[in-house]
């Protein structure tokens, strides 16, 4: 994906690095020797006395874990009214505020496992004075140590810990009580004058586009429509090739005497079982055809390539499904079986090279039968091609056609081998968010969808988005709704180039604790030149966080 990037220069960027931490070390009593332990998704809760009147910036946390191997994704969250631990009787989230997360890898336990805090700060910074805290995580236990009553508190000049409580949810359940959490602390002395309380950044899409140029042509065979895409009378090993080609505007259908149109797969078997589906597989280029823009495919071992998207695998090659379940080719969409009930049933092959990228169905079987079926999909910049060998193996139902993943009204089974001319439709627009928005950050937006030669830009307001007011008929078209207000500005105008490239707004956010929580909503409206009506996009829905 071509991106170009337009930065407003419109707020300065702030802030500074953030400086290396973690010069003095705090260990909670009995260092990391555990003697309970409580269930994945739980908590424990400690209070901190910050003595330095300079506060405190703590960097890392260490936990201990039974878990072995896993990825750490902690919450770090402070109670808002109360400050001993020992007063902690009831939990509610709407107590607490979140101050960052810990990442890190699992040790097991008795064995302390790292953990960076990951915020705006890279630092829970704790002013002067006592605060209630909480560690939470949904993907690891915590094995903590009972408390006695003499091995409960442990201190430095900076920093009295007080252990402590735990509970098996983080905000819900008894407290089990005394319980020590088995910690170290690494902190530096020192900590900005601000409240320790974080905002999350987030972002979301609000509505969908509209006039989204919906392109589908496809053909059902059965039997009341028997296969024609290869001469199995006239010349056994002949194939036929279905060209897609969005330049032509049309889809072109010719014979390759002498089964040359196949090329022989050379790359391994992808091993896919009965109504499986791989991963997105790079394209090493940017496939551009009637409004589908995919760098990547996934391969679906029923006959069809998904483009940009994974989809579901299934076996039920029907019309409705095929206009709804997202952009995709129907090679040959069947219920196939490849490698599994007791196969080999057949291979399925991705071979690629720079400018093109070729699946291949390997004598796969039609469910039920024992006739071995080839057909292959050849994909480059600009055009799709599939291939299809021995007619007599296709005799059992089966759907081929393109669908650009736009929602339609209602798809009509053509015949292919008339050529019928496919409608390009409209403009279709995606705005993206790509990364949340937090403090020394920036909002970045992302454009998709204007054509080459089209005009299009990205309005954006401070505030929330609506839920869509509809937008009048004939200037807008059909569908099209605002979900900004009529005074968002502009962030820049943009003029359509490559087919497929995507244009970007980005705009610095100071690292200025007044703007955590400042929410932004943004759209993307542009002109669609060939039904000459303005379209919209969805909408983003943002807030800055701290982290």
């Amino acid at each position: 994906m071509h991106i170009k990037t337009l930065v407003l220069a419109a707020v300065a960027l702030g802030g500074t690095a953030v400086a290396q931490c973690g010069s003095n070390q705090l260990t909670t009593p009995p260092n990391f020797i555990s003697d309970n332990g409580g269930a994945v998704g739980g908590a424990v809760y400690f209070t901190l006395d910050v003595l330095n009147p300079g506060g405190i910036r703590i960097c890392g946390i260490d936990v201990n874990t039974s878990t072995t191997g896993a990825a750490i994704r902690a919450g770090v969250y402070l109670h808002q009214s109360i400050t001993d631990v020992n007063q902690l009787t009831t939990l509610n989230e709407t107590d607490w505020c979140v101050l960052g997360r810990l990442d890190g890898t699992a040790n097991g336990v008795g064995v302390p496992s790292p953990c960076t805090v990951v915020n705006a700060t890279q630092s829970i910074d704790l002013p002067a004075g006592q605060h209630l805290l909480a560690i939470g995580n949904g993907n690891i236990d915590h094995d903590y140590t009972n408390g006695t009553g003499l091995n409960q508190v442990v201190a430095d000049a900076n920093l009295r810990f007080t252990g402590g409580k735990a509970a098996n949810a983080i905000f819900a359940g008894p407290l089990y009580s005394p319980r020590i959490a088995n910690l170290r602390l690494h902190y530096d002395v020192g900590a900005p004058s601000r409240s320790p309380c974080g905002v999350e950044s987030s972002s979301s899409s609000v509505g969908t586009s509209c006039a989204g140029g919906a392109v589908t042509l496809c053909e059902q065979f059965d039997f009341g429509n028997p296969w024609d895409l290869s001469d199995e009378i006239a010349n056994p090993m002949r194939t036929s090739d279905v060209l897609i080609t969005a330049a032509a505007g049309a889809v072109t259908v010719t014979n390759v005497p002498g089964g040359t149109g196949i090329v022989p797969p050379i790359a391994p078997d992808l091993g896919l079982g009965d109504d499986e589906t791989t991963g997105l597989i790079p394209l090493g280029f940017e496939l551009s055809a009637f409004g589908v823009c995919a760098d990547a495919i996934a391969v679906d071992s029923n006959g069809c390539v998904w483009l940009g998207i994974v989809g579901i695998s299934e076996f039920d090659e029907s019309l409705t499904g095929f206009e709804s379940q997202g952009a995709r080719v129907a090679v040959c969409w069947n219920d196939f079986r490849s490698q599994s009930g007791g196969g080999p049933f057949g291979s399925i092959h991705v071979d690629q090279t720079a400018t093109e990228t070729l699946v291949t169905w390997n004598g796969v079987e039609i469910w039920g039968t024992n006739v071995p079926v080839t057909f292959q999909c050849s994909i480059r910049v600009n055009a799709i091609t599939c291939r299809y060998l021995a007619a007599s193996a296709f005799e059992d139902s089966a759907l081929v056609g393109f669908h650009n993943g736009f929602a339609t009204t209602g798809t009509t089974s053509y015949d292919i081998t008339a050529g019928p001319v496919m409608a390009t439709g409209g403009v279709g627009l995606t705005l993206a968010c790509p990364q949340n928005p937090t403090l020394g950050g920036a909002m970045v937006l992302e454009l998709d969808g204007v054509p080459t030669g089209g005009i299009a830009a990205v309005l954006a307001t401070i505030g929330s988005a609506g839920v869509g007011v509809p937008l009048p008929q004939p200037l807008f078209a059909a569908g099209c709704t605002a979900h900004v207000p009529q005074n968002a500005a502009s962030l820049g105008v943009i003029l359509g180039g490559m087919p497929c490239n995507t244009y970007g707004f980005t705009i610095p956010i100071p690292n200025t604790a007044s703007f955590a929580g400042l929410p932004f909503a943004a759209q993307g409206v542009g002109l669609d030149v060939v039904g000459n009506v303005f379209v919209t996009s969805n909408a983003i829905d943002a807030l800055t966080g701290n982290f």
